[in-house]
């Protein structure tokens, strides 16, 4: 999400789970009738996945959805359609999402979820399909390689294959119900990220961002990360806080993304808390490489080479901060250089 990262292989199974959802969708609307023929509209699916049409809670939300008006019925035809493909509009001035709200959106959340909850439960074993939260991360880990160790959002070191960690729905599920198994919504986060405190539930809108064109104010796993767009400083203020602000050459929407991500994850704050021990690492790390007989050239020359060393990595948290903090460190002149690190215990002559 911040990162660049793909997703799951086994996230095609909940793609092909929307196909179904469309079909049983489509096949409400063929008639008039308020019951539906179950062994018929059994016939129509994958054999895979004709089992989880027998699930209760599927039954019923199925139910549910020929009791409503058949011109409702056409309606949620319609929007499903519509929520499904929403990234091909990413870029497009007059799209939106259709949030859940009303009796028969309420009948299409019912029915989405009991069938995420369903897959995700387990598919039974003859179906030969498998899909649920640990397979998903586990997959996630081994196709992004090194980007697969760490969180996607705040870099925090993770190990997924061993089921740390948690699948949340970047869009949550109950508020928008066409996306609760979309393979593009479905992201393996650490469980801070996705802490009640954090994300949990909260909309990667803001209220006045949303409306036609919304997507563009925001950055979305898989298809829009943030790190590309996104260049960092360090507060000048006596706190030392971690800021984002656009990448040289980014669009006119790229600082509402960025307020976007603030607001659902607190990033900079959060980044900002390892930073003194990140100060500590460099001071030390120049101390064991400087001599007493530097030279403040040599000195000088030795800080940025580890600063220059440290910058862009990906290997957890704390080195991503620090490379942060290194690469913000490097923009410096040597003057502004030796004032913050005054206090070092370096015998450098002049």
């Amino acid at each position: 999400m911040f990162l660049d990262v793909k997703p799951a292989p086994c996230a095609d199974v909940p793609g092909r789970l929307m196909k179904m959802i469309q079909d049983i969708l489509n096949y409400s609307i063929r008639s008039f009738v308020r019951e539906p023929e179950f062994e018929e509209l059994l016939d129509q699916e994958d054999k895979e996945f004709r089992s989880l049409l027998k699930r209760k809670a599927v039954h019923e939300a199925i139910e549910k959805l020929f009791r409503l008006d058949y011109l409702e019925r056409t309606r949620l035809c319609d929007l499903f359609e519509h929520d499904r493909s929403f990234e091909r509009y990413l870029d497009d001035d007059t799209y939106q999402l259709r949030e859940a709200s009303g009796q028969d959106i309420a009948v299409l959340n019912e029915l989405c979820n009991a069938i995420y909850d369903a897959a995700n439960g387990g598919m039974p074993a003859k179906s030969g399909i498998t899909f649920d939260g640990n397979l998903l991360k586990k997959q996630f880990a081994e196709i992004n390689g090194k980007l697969g160790r760490v969180c996607p959002v705040c870099v925090r070191e993770l190990v997924f294959a061993a089921g740390e960690g948690e699948t949340d729905h970047y869009f949550p599920r109950r508020q928008y119900p066409v996306l609760a198994l979309h393979p593009y919504n479905l992201l393996p986060i650490c469980s801070d990220c996705n802490s009640t405190r954090i994300k949990h539930m909260k909309s990667p809108l803001a209220r006045q961002d949303r409306g036609p064109g919304e997507l563009r104010k925001i950055f979305l796993p898989y298809l829009r990360p943030a790190k590309p767009e996104v260049e960092f400083a360090v507060s000048e203020d006596i706190e030392r806080k971690i800021v984002m602000h656009p990448a040289l050459g980014t669009g006119p929407y790229t600082q509402t993304r960025i307020d976007n991500l603030e607001r659902l994850y607190r990033l900079g704050e959060r980044w900002s808390v390892v930073l003194q021990n990140v100060y500590d690492d460099i001071r030390e790390e120049l101390a064991e490489q400087s001599g007493g007989d530097d030279t403040e050239e040599e000195w000088m020359q030795k800080l940025r080479t580890i600063l220059r060393s440290n910058a862009e990595s990906t290997r957890g948290r704390t080195e991503f901060v620090k490379g942060i903090y290194c690469q913000w460190l490097d923009t410096k002149t040597d003057q502004e250089l030796m004032e913050l690190f005054a206090e070092c215990e370096l015998a450098v002559s002049s």
